[in-house]
């Protein structure tokens, strides 16, 4: 065992190397994940209209609590998962990577059947009215057959970037984005599918990924094996208990836009939740950005502290910062002197309305860009050494209790931008939360 630890080179390898390798990939792998939302936004806003991109953002809620459980078993599983590799147990984390994969497979299925069969009952509890509920109602019909293999890809890239093979995730869910791109073209814009064409589109594209990561699992080149699952388990309740922050942090997000556009409905109608879908385009680009220095830091952080590594632990951290930084001052640059551009991507040049709309609420959003990507990080640090209290703290202020309070708060002082002002306020008030957790236990103080 100690053998497999000391040649295991995430422990023994230049810091920037293996930060340049987990993370680069883990960040491209997730925007190609994003941009498939992104892509099917710019394709209907621009080729169907901002009634069809109301009803696309109406669905989201939905996406959020489907792709919540998937976080809980990924973020929970992958922090144990790569400290049984750091110890060189490759047994046990195939074990636990099998029964993840079992768990997730059987709660895909059941999500499934649910939204082919009560499409319309879901889409009216999403808030979905008139026009929109029809367009909400077709979009979960026609997606409801691929949510096995959406499940399944977002489960087992994370499973092949802590194995050791982060470039051939990145490969797959790159080749899935282009055949979106592809299929986007030829269903909406050539064909005129509408949004059933955007919804086959994505489906399409999420079970060629699933897929590939799936034959991977099953070859020869993977170390992480899909074996039979053994042991109790009762014990996975600890990667459910691990992963809840990571979980609170996309339930809740969908909640929060649960929230937003009842209240854009009630104030301005079906224009304004079309400029608010924009407005999410972009939070949802930049948080997977976060994201992906997060998940590829994952394996980094678990598996060094499984091997007692407190300065790299260290220097890690470091290096996410950075790059959270960097990604956010360049997203807000863009968003404060090039906004006309980038409102374009989505709205037809027609739709005045929505546009004004939309540029206005870039005014008052602007700082979550900056102050989201720290807080993300320092989350998925306390989830990769098991301090799922801090973890959740962190979490449950700046997705749950801080946004949810302010936003109504705000609402009712100050109207519909009072409820975008709580954004960015939720955000700065967990920082100084945050702050204070993470000068309690740096990796210098847990590990010495």
């Amino acid at each position: 065992m100690l053998e497999n630890t000391c040649k295991n080179p995430i422990i023994t390898d230049s810091t920037l190397r293996n930060f340049i390798k987990f993370v680069l990939p883990a960040i491209i792998s997730l925007l190609a994940i994003s941009s498939a939302g992104i892509i099917d936004g710019i394709f209907v806003g621009r080729y169907i209209g901002a009634t069809a991109l109301a009803a696309v953002n109406i669905v989201t809620p939905m996406y959020y609590l489907f792709f919540g459980i998937c976080v809980l078993v990924l973020s929970g599983s992958m922090a144990l998962i790569g400290q049984h590799l750091g110890k060189g147990e490759i047994k046990e984390a195939s074990n636990l990577s099998t029964k993840a994969i079992i768990i997730i497979a059987a709660y895909s299925v059941t999500c499934m059947i649910l939204a082919f069969f009560f499409s319309d009952n879901i889409a009216s509890l999403l808030g979905a009215k008139g026009e929109v509920l029809q367009l909400t109602s077709e979009y979960i019909h026609t997606i409801s057959p691929f949510l096995l293999f959406m499940g399944l890809q977002y489960l087992l890239s994370g499973i092949t970037r802590v194995d050791g093979a982060p470039n051939y995730a990145l490969t797959v869910l790159v080749t899935a984005t282009v055949m979106n791109i592809i299929l986007n073209i030829i269903l909406i814009k050539i064909l005129n599918y509408g949004i059933f064409g955007a919804a086959l589109a994505s489906g399409i594209s999420y079970t060629i990924g699933g897929t590939l990561f799936l034959l991977r699992f099953l070859g020869k080149k993977a170390k992480i094996r899909l074996i039979k699952p053994y042991g109790s388990w009762k014990k996975f309740f600890n990667v459910f208990c691990n992963g809840f922050s990571e979980f609170t942090n996309e339930v809740s997000g969908g909640l929060i836009v649960l929230i937003l556009n009842w209240i854009i409905m009630t104030e301005i109608g079906s224009n304004g939740v079309a400029a608010y879908t924009v407005i999410y385009y972009l939070m949802f680009f930049s948080m997977m950005f976060s994201y992906g220095v997060c998940e590829g830091l994952g394996p980094l952080i678990s598996i060094n502290f499984g091997a007692n590594k407190a300065d790299r632990l260290t220097k890690f951290i470091q290096y996410g910062f950075y790059s959270n930084m960097t990604f956010g001052v360049v997203i807000v640059s863009l968003l404060l002197f090039k906004p006309d551009f980038i409102v374009g991507l989505f709205i037809q040049d027609d739709a005045i309305n929505t546009m004004d709309i939309t540029l206005t609420l870039i005014t008052i959003i602007w700082p979550v860009f900056l102050l989201s990507g720290i807080n993300l990080l320092i989350s998925m640090y306390f989830t990769c050494i098991q301090k799922a209290k801090q973890s959740a703290i962190i979490s449950l202020s700046r997705s749950l209790i801080l946004p949810v309070g302010l936003i109504f708060g705000l609402w009712h002082l100050y109207g519909l931008k009072g409820a975008f002002i709580a954004l960015p306020l939720a955000e700065l008030i967990t920082l100084f939360i945050s702050i204070v957790l993470f000068r309690n236990l740096t990796p210098k103080k847990v590990l010495n």
